[in-house]
């Protein structure tokens, strides 16, 4: 028993640990806006198109970000997006003195790009690793001496657990909750 035990807590890391980073790449990517190619680089804050390379510091996640835009000229262009609730956002922003797009990519069009690499960054809620650790852990917290006897009671007559047992098999509930909490905060 102890060894299914330990192998179920072994796929369960695996588990919660698949669900962690794996969709934040860092790889260079293309993408098409209005019929021009533009590459982006997150590693080097770059994204480049006919040319040209624009950096870009970005800071902030899916629903509130500011980046600055430096074009290569020298001259920059900022943007802050805020999400003000029920799926609405507003954003703003403005450009360095002297700063004239003429010749370089829209400034509009950059930050759509960054827009869109924000969202993608954004992982999942891994629910059904969620719903496996409430669903382990309230009954722990609940009926520790019904979980003891399921796991350890039906091997021996007329056995019960200790008061050590119950209070591990609680505060083991207490545990899978507040990890399946972490999970849904910090995803």
């Amino acid at each position: 028993m102890k060894i299914v035990s330990l192998l179920l807590a072994f796929v369960l890391t695996l588990a919660v640990l698949s669900g962690c980073g794996a969709s934040n790449s860092q790889q260079p990517y293309t993408t098409v806006k209005n019929e021009q190619v533009f590459t982006v680089d997150p590693e080097e804050k770059t994204i480049s198109c006919g040319g040209e390379t624009y950096r870009y510091t970005l800071q902030g996640d899916a629903h509130s970000w500011q980046t600055e835009l430096t074009y290569p000229n020298g001259e920059t262009y900022w943007w802050n997006r805020e999400e003000t609730g029920n799926g609405f956002s507003s954003g703003y922003g403005g450009w360095s003195d002297g700063f004239d797009p003429s010749g370089y990519a829209d400034p509009h069009l950059l930050v759509e790009i960054l827009e869109e690499q924000m969202q993608s960054q954004s992982s999942p809620v891994n629910w059904p690793v969620v719903l496996f650790l409430i669903a382990i852990g309230v009954p722990h917290i609940i009926w520790p001496e019904r979980c003891w006897y399921l796991r350890h009671g039906w091997m021996y007559r007329q056995a019960e657990p200790s008061d050590a047992a119950v209070a591990v098999g609680r505060i083991s509930g207490v545990v899978a909750i507040g990890i399946a909490l972490v999970m849904l905060v910090f995803h």
